[in-house]
């Protein structure tokens, strides 16, 4: 009789002690679960809809998901800086399709990839036109901080020629950013790069940058 009951106060007194280590043991929620710029994607069969503007211009875009860890869409934009070279102001209209896969899910970190490929025109003075084409690709470090803070870390090279000249440029960016949660639904974001874009036909480079701000919608 006194040994059950020694067995079960010890019990009760462990109790604690070991829910305690349960509850320490399950995983952190972090973030909202979903991203349009870090390492996670909006969601199996959820679409996001999203606006950035600033410089080099505005855009307006959509993403799908197509599975818990790729995103496909597209996006709209107009820029007054073509390809945020702030050097070279004339009007440009650009489509892309995108293309965004989560590589790594983890608790502290994630990481994405992008692929945005597109057609673009800018319109240069007495009424000439450059078609091109672009094919941006890009590494993203996402880093949740609570519940309603996304950072992200990237690098970036959004390169582009024009059918005419055929001249390539590489951009070689790098920067970063955030997503600020206002509901599960919502969320404000900022968006910057910057680094040289590499002219291959003369060996030199231009500064190139990107000041993006906007929102993101989950329908």
């Amino acid at each position: 009789m006194l040994r059950s009951f020694t067995l079960v106060a010890v019990s009760l007194l462990a109790a604690p002690a070991f829910a305690q280590v349960i509850e320490v043991s399950e995983p952190i929620i972090r973030s909202q679960g979903w991203s349009t710029m870090a390492g996670l994607t909006v969601g199996e069969a959820r679409t996001v809809v999203t606006g950035q503007a600033t410089f080099p211009g505005l855009s307006v875009g959509v993403l799908r998901g197509m599975h818990s860890r790729v995103d496909a869409g597209g996006l709209f934009s107009f820029n007054y800086g073509v390809e945020g070279n702030a050097a070279d102001i004339a009007p440009e209209l650009k489509l892309q399709g995108r293309a965004r896969a989560s590589l790594y899910q983890g608790q502290r970190v994630n990481l994405g990839a992008e692929f945005s490929p597109g057609a673009l025109v800018v319109f240069r003075p007495n009424d000439q036109r450059e078609w091109g084409m672009t094919v941006p690709m890009a590494l993203t470090l996402g880093i949740p901080v609570g519940s309603a803070l996304h950072l992200h870390a990237a690098v970036e090279c959004p390169l582009w020629f024009d059918f005419a000249s055929t001249k390539l440029r590489v951009p070689i960016l790098a920067g970063g950013g955030a997503e600020y949660f206002l509901d599960r639904s919502v969320a404000l974001t900022l968006n910057l790069r910057t680094g040289p874009t590499l002219q291959t036909w003369a060996g030199t480079g231009v500064f190139t940058f990107q000041s993006l701000l906007g929102v993101a919608w989950r329908l």
